[in-house]
């Protein structure tokens, strides 16, 4: 997502050929990384267009955090006043990333951090988190979304995304690979049962992860210690824990947004555009836009491509089949019934709207009734480049018209 007039980076795969092994995912993952930060400069985020001439806006840079680059994964655009102003802003935006971002990993653990790869290594105990954490794991249990539930699949699964040919992906797939389908059905079966796994959550902040004793062993013997894993959610939390606070601290022109398809725009008073995509020649299409004013929170999904580091959760093979990591907990097997489905919500926080767009998408048949169903939720989408949408009176333009 981003204004109008900023660079349009294309995607190029890259056909350079480095030996890594197969089994070493998280090597390949910090190369990647380490590719984006030097080589790639200012991801492409076409969704949201600004309309007017808006010359104070800035994207907030917050820099490393404890080793990591968070600014092309997240966005902090404002329309900023000073250079004194940019200052004092980006001095808080780097203390909330500081104290929100480490709590979801689950890749890395960190002294005196009780994080999601903590809670994994910890199970059947009791351990007192970060009230944030704790209250976004509250609110996903509230949404009964257990793809979280995923983790020692998704940790296999994810080298897909990294694969250098079809035939390595493949060796990934549960679709193509019988000895990955046979890993998936027991995670899941493990995975959509309270019995063999949940988060209990004890108050005062703490929480156990209950793991059954045959679930343990199973997990141990694939070599894995991941049970739970927030990659699809974790954006919308951090994103609506940095607005909070930053509107709370009286700025109040400005949005966040993800590269996999969260925004939260705080700004009151401003005509932006929203593009809508379908799926065409290939790939990800943009066949119309809706228009609003001021405050909003939305969440695209989607099955293509639309910036670089889309290639993370996206992985197409030569003839045309797609991956993603839209797992279904009850098969470990991505699942999507539409290309791209956008969610939005002018009065609910970001990762309200991305959990209630997630238990709808994450399916094999329309379930866009269970979005119908709850008030402050609205959707938009294209099928056949022809646009669909719920709210009355929005302002659309349909470009395949």
């Amino acid at each position: 997502m981003g204004r109008s007039g900023r660079s349009n980076v294309p995607y190029v795969k890259p056909v350079t050929h480095i030996e890594l092994s197969e089994k070493n995912v998280k090597l390949r993952f910090v190369a990647f990384i380490l590719f984006l930060v030097i080589g790639i400069g200012a991801l492409v985020y076409a969704t949201v267009m600004f309309f007017s001439q808006a010359t104070g806006w800035r994207t907030i840079e917050a820099g490393a955090i404890r080793g990591h680059v968070y600014d092309r994964e997240i966005v902090f655009e404002y329309n900023v006043s000073s250079s004194a102003e940019y200052k004092s802003l980006r001095s808080l935006y780097v203390s909330l990333l500081e104290r929100s971002a480490p709590l979801f990993d689950a890749d890395n653990g960190y002294d005196g951090i009780n994080n999601v790869y903590y809670i994994n290594r910890h199970p059947n105990e009791q351990i007192v988190i970060d009230e944030l954490l704790y209250s976004a794991l509250e609110e996903i249990e509230s949404y009964g979304f257990r793809t979280i539930y995923t983790g020692p699949f998704y940790e296999e699964y994810r080298g897909l995304f990294f694969s250098i040919s079809d035939d390595e992906a493949e060796s990934f797939d549960p679709n193509e690979n019988a000895d990955v389908k046979e890993r998936a059905d027991k995670i899941a079966a493990f995975a959509s049962d309270e019995n063999s796994v949940m988060l209990k959550l004890l108050g005062n902040n703490t929480v156990t992860l209950y793991v059954s004793e045959e679930y343990e062993a199973y997990v141990k013997e694939i070599g894995s210690s991941s049970y739970i894993d927030l990659w699809l959610i974790k954006n919308a939390f951090i994103i609506d824990y940095c607005a909070d606070v930053v509107t709370g601290a009286g700025y109040k022109g400005g949005r966040i947004y993800s590269y996999d398809g969260y925004l939260r725009n705080f700004d009151p008073g401003t005509e932006y555009s929203y593009s809508i995509y379908d799926i065409a020649n290939g790939g990800g299409y943009i066949c119309g836009e809706m228009t609003y004013n001021g405050k909003i929170s939305a969440v695209n999904l989607r099955t293509f491509e639309t910036n670089e580091l889309d290639r993370l959760r996206v992985y197409v093979y030569g003839d045309g089949r797609r991956r993603t990591d839209y797992l279904d907990v009850n098969t470990c097997l991505d699942r999507t019934f539409l290309p791209c489905l956008t969610v939005y919500s002018y009065t609910k926080k970001c990762h309200e709207v991305a959990l209630k767009a997630l238990i709808s998408y994450i399916s094999d048949t329309d379930t866009l009734g269970y979005i119908e169903r709850a008030d402050g939720f609205e959707y938009v989408y294209s099928q056949n480049l022809q646009i669909r949408y719920s709210e009355k009176d929005l302002k659309i333009k349909n470009y395949s018209n």
